[in-house]
């Protein structure tokens, strides 16, 4: 259907008196109606680029199924480590429950375990909402939202 119009129009409804509504809504509507998005991973692409790029993140990024990576669970994440020449990896919290730290310590990787505790910020409306959207601490917070982030 035309599920891009309507995504944006919930950001237009939801956000219109955000702080940073007039500064981020234009380039996010420019994602949206750049083509007809047949796939969802090559919008979610020029969304994260774009998010990445407006908190000032320089990283590169390279795209897991072209690179040849082998294994399940922990060992594919090690194998990936590997070949792209990691040290370190931070697994999300639940990591505990199947990264394998003895093969990653013999392999020469640190493994780390996220404990993000998610920091506060102005929302619009009501009490303070985690976990939303990258949009929303936008939104909102503008240029201080890397920041933000960093104090998680």
């Amino acid at each position: 259907g035309n599920w891009q119009r309507k995504h944006l129009r919930a950001l237009e409804l939801a956000y219109q008196s955000a702080p940073y509504f007039d500064k981020y809504y234009p380039q996010v509507a420019e994602i949206y109606r750049a083509k007809e998005w047949r796939y969802l991973a090559g919008f979610n692409r020029a969304l994260f680029d774009w998010l990445l790029g407006c908190l000032g993140i320089r990283v590169p990024i390279i795209t897991a199924s072209e690179q040849g990576f082998e294994g399940t669970k922990s060992d594919l994440v090690l194998d990936m480590c590997l070949k792209v020449g990691a040290t370190e990896y931070i697994f999300g919290s639940q990591g505990k429950d199947y990264a394998d730290v003895v093969a990653f310590e013999k392999a020469g990787v640190k493994a780390w375990f996220q404990d993000y505790q998610h920091p506060r910020y102005q929302q619009l409306f009501g009490e303070f909402v985690p976990n939303l959207s990258a949009i929303d601490l936008l939104f909102n917070c503008g240029p201080d939202s890397l920041p933000i982030l960093k104090n998680g």
